[in-house]
């Protein structure tokens, strides 16, 4: 199909409708990394649209920040990580058998 041989764009909602929407669009960068853990978090939620993806992975998010329980083990975990650069304690990976250091200096 040639250019001039296409339907032009006509939006479907009226202006009454656009006005009352109170969307805002936001932008989003996202690094290498960033991109490739969405693409996991996508398969994971089985979404292919990153943007609903963005949204679901927000709302999980909200709903751990928020619930008394998790929220309540988040501080926890938050507040170790601080005490632990504050004192200068060295955490093993996940999963190593390493155990905790000091740092030197």
């Amino acid at each position: 199909m040639r250019f001039k041989d296409k339907t032009p764009f006509y939006s479907t909602r009226l202006e009454e409708e656009r006005l009352k929407d109170k969307r805002i669009v936001m932008t989003v960068s996202l690094n290498d990394q960033e991109t490739q853990d969405l693409r996991l978090d996508m398969r994971v939620l089985r979404q292919p649209k990153d943007s609903t993806a963005l949204k679901q992975l927000w709302k999980i998010g909200r709903s751990v920040l928020h619930d008394q329980k998790m929220g309540a083990a988040l501080r926890t975990v938050l507040g170790n990580v601080e005490r632990n650069d504050r004192t200068g304690a060295l955490l093993p990976e996940p999963g190593s058998d390493a155990n905790v250091t000091q740092k030197n200096g």
